[in-house]
């Protein structure tokens, strides 16, 4: 079976004070009111499979979480008709 993959992150995680905050991703919303939890949940929705999760980190702190996905890929159109020999 083919797949599509793609690869989305959470926004950063750390705090005012520098401090990695995990929650954050399902607690910290955006101007139209979601979070990165909902991006996660809607990915579902459209047929994307989480397949892995992990950390980001830089100097020793968690950044962000990057979250990779997959699903089936869509079938190739068919090839077009053979062309007639001609006479």
């Amino acid at each position: 079976m083919a797949w599509e993959y793609t690869i989305t992150h959470s926004d950063r995680l750390t705090n005012t004070a520098g401090i990695p905050q995990i929650s954050s991703i399902w607690r910290t919303k955006y101007a139209d009111g979601s979070t990165d939890w909902d991006a996660v949940e809607r990915m579902g929705r459209e047929g994307w499979e989480l397949v892995s999760a992990f950390p980001v980190e830089g100097n020793g702190t968690t950044l962000y979480i990057t979250f990779i996905f997959r699903r089936p890929a869509a079938a190739p159109p068919p090839a077009p008709p053979a062309a007639a020999p001609e006479a």
